[in-house]
């Protein structure tokens, strides 16, 4: 059976509209333009990044060169940075890098969806745990930095680059992908004949 590439996409637009509306809430507090929420006020003190939001839902302020620390001091308190939280810079469109510290384990469902001005994020070697469409239409994408990223132990790519027209050559020849369950679409739209190919099959 035919499948409408168009509605799919209108379909998964909408359903992201309605999951990021989902997950919209009051960010714990903000320290250096960086939005928090604490996930963990207890033993292990630990911080997710979150966007920016009001009652209208989801407003991201994001832009230019991004650092997430590994650590952020928040009221007398350290906590560790370990997860970029779902939608968390979603249609940033003025942001233009990333580097994630190594302390974060997990990047959440459609983290960078939509951000059409970054050009080039840094992977740690800490992150196991993707979420669909993380960097999906990252149009301007054109880097991204894989030296210290260990994915021997991640198990999901899903459309994890998805959409992103401009993604240059993109070495994977020493991606481990015994463990990947789910690779389906991770690069839909994007250019082909580059040393990804391989992993599409």
């Amino acid at each position: 059976k035919h499948i409408n590439m168009k509605h799919l996409k209108s379909t998964l637009l909408t359903l992201v509209a309605l999951l990021c509306s989902t997950v919209a809430s009051a960010y714990s507090f903000n320290v250096d333009g960086i939005f928090y929420n604490i996930t963990n006020s207890y033993d292990d003190l630990t911080v997710e990044v979150t966007f920016e939001s009001d009652i209208n839902g989801i407003y991201n302020s994001y832009s230019g060169d991004v650092v997430i620390p590994a650590t952020v001091t928040y009221d007398n308190k350290v906590y560790k940075v370990t997860k970029i939280g779902s939608c968390a810079f979603r249609n940033s469109n003025t942001l233009t890098s990333v580097v994630i510290s190594e302390s974060v384990t997990s990047i959440e469902i459609l983290a960078f969806l939509g951000c059409n001005s970054l050009t080039s994020i840094v992977l740690p070697e800490g992150v196991t745990r993707i979420g669909d469409s993380a960097f999906g239409g990252c149009s301007s994408l054109t880097e991204v930095d894989l030296s210290s990223f260990d994915t021997s132990k991640v198990t999901n790519v899903r459309a994890m680059f998805s959409g992103c027209a401009f993604l240059g050559e993109l070495d994977l020849s020493s991606f481990d992908m015994s463990n990947v369950q789910d690779r389906k679409h991770m690069f839909m739209d994007c250019p082909t004949g580059f040393k990804w190919q391989h992993l599409l099959h």
